[in-house]
């Protein structure tokens, strides 16, 4: 137990620290400090970035893995009139993927979106929050892992189920394969 404590402290204090190293490097009238959290039990890989407007001073990591966070900053570019910093990333993940968006406008207020889709995207929450401000905002962003997935084959096909709150076993598109010959994988879900 306490060593679940001591492992917990030192994965804050690394988000600290983190976040603080990100914050030395902004220095423009519009930016957001960005915050993943990746509980989605699967490693992340960033597969895309793109800034409608301004661009990273601290870029994201290339692999997120399960359990981590990964802070990291956009801003306005040096020299822009009237614009802010609104961009996103994308992650893939073993049957998904994962997208954050952040906007902090020159004039207005400031917004986020995150989107999950892909085969395994019933599996997951999602949050987002960005609060006020025009410099240093915090944005935050997580996925979560909600259920238990089983990979199910037949003969021409394979398919990925999972096990709702209520036990009950479901598909990712809704199909009846009632007629199917399934056997659930060997091991524990994946």
């Amino acid at each position: 137990m306490l060593l679940e404590i001591a492992a917990g402290a030192k994965a804050a204090g690394d988000i600290f620290n983190s976040a603080t190293n990100v914050v030395n490097t902004l220095n423009t009238a519009r930016s957001v400090i960005i915050e993943v959290d990746n509980k989605s039990g699967f490693s992340l890989r960033k597969t895309g970035d793109h800034h409608a407007h301004g661009g990273f001073s601290e870029a994201p990591s290339f692999v997120l893995d399960d359990s981590k966070a990964d802070v990291f900053g956009s801003q306005s570019k040096s020299g822009s009139l009237f614009t802010g910093t609104e961009g996103d990333v994308t992650y893939s993940g073993s049957g998904f993927i994962f997208t954050i968006h952040w906007d902090n406008p020159w004039a207005g207020g400031n917004s986020s979106s995150a989107n999950v889709s892909g085969a395994l995207w019933p599996i997951f929450n999602i949050e987002h929050e960005i609060g006020a401000g025009n410099e240093k905002a915090h944005a935050r962003f997580g996925i979560y892992k909600t259920a238990a997935v089983y990979k199910l084959e037949n003969f021409e096909s394979k398919q990925w189920i999972y096990s709702n709150s209520d036990g009950r076993f479901e598909t990712f598109r809704g199909n009846d394969y009632s007629d199917q010959y399934w056997k659930v994988s060997k091991g524990s879900p994946v």
